[in-house]
């Protein structure tokens, strides 16, 4: 039968001893380690978070007491069609808000959905707690079917247009600027005769119409309107002009000349070039 040995209690409590650290040797290893560490660059990045600290609240306090409740939405000068109560009625819900954070860019964005005659906008803070909006209105050059409006830049909008004396542009298949721009050429090519066109009209199947001051047609066709109506022209230089009271149609759809109807008789007229 084996025998059980029991350990000695000294000898066990001798190898513990001998495998703990002396408290000198945990000193020197503290003291190794705490030579290692950067102190100059913790003390340099410690002083710029205290700073960092200390100025965003100041910041934060200076915002406090500059920022005010917003308000006045006032308007910079009073435009032809856009008036201060106009102004007021889009700008309402903005007051109270934070003077300094309020959306500039929402609040152009809202106007000019909500005022159709405002093409853009300069809005300026007035502190402490007002907006001052300037306007610049659009500029309508023609009327469109279904009354709306087409401004010098292309762009469409609703607007009233009574009194303006605006040209009338029509046509289902053709593009409002492209109706414009056909305006403005045939416009220079009449001005020599001294008329004015009230209506431009491209119809369904591509013809076009010009519906003059003088309350007569010009009919161009599809085809080489720019070369029949300089044919008009010439036709109405060479003596027509002087009875243009007379003059209900002008057909120029003629390879030579101009058919004119007459008032008077309903009857037409070849008028040859000469």
């Amino acid at each position: 039968m084996a025998r059980r040995t029991t350990p000695q209690r000294g000898a066990s409590f001798s190898q513990a001893e001998a495998s703990r650290p002396s408290v000198r040797a945990v000193g020197r290893r503290l003291a190794d380690a705490w030579a290692l560490i950067p102190w100059a660059s913790v003390w340099h990045h410690g002083r710029i978070f205290m700073l960092s600290v200390l100025l965003v609240g100041s910041l934060a306090a200076a915002f406090d007491m500059l920022d005010h409740p917003l308000r006045r939405v006032t308007l910079a000068a009073a435009t032809e069609h856009v008036q201060p109560p106009d102004l007021d009625r889009v700008a309402r819900v903005f007051l109270g808000e934070s003077f300094i954070a309020l959306d500039l860019a929402e609040l152009d964005r809202q106007i000019r959905a909500a005022l159709p005659w405002v093409a853009h906008t300069r809005i300026q803070r007035r502190w402490p707690d007002e907006i001052r909006v300037a306007i610049e209105e659009r500029v309508p050059v023609a009327r469109l079917e279904g009354g709306r409006l087409l401004d010098r830049s292309g762009e469409i909008f609703e607007g009233e247009v009574a009194g303006l004396g605006l040209p009338l542009l029509k046509g289902t298949s053709a593009q409002p600027s492209d109706l414009w721009n056909a305006w403005r050429r045939w416009s220079n090519a009449l001005a020599p005769v001294g008329l004015r066109i009230l209506t431009l009209e491209q119809e369904a199947r591509g013809a076009w119409t010009l519906v003059t001051d003088q309350g007569w047609e010009i009919r161009l066709g599809h085809d080489d309107m720019d070369a029949r109506l300089q044919r008009t022209v010439e036709v109405l230089r060479a003596g027509l002009i002087a009875r243009t009271q007379e003059i209900e149609r002008i057909d120029a759809r003629y390879e030579r000349g101009v058919a004119v109807k007459w008032r008077a008789t309903k009857q037409a007229e070849l008028q040859p070039l000469s």
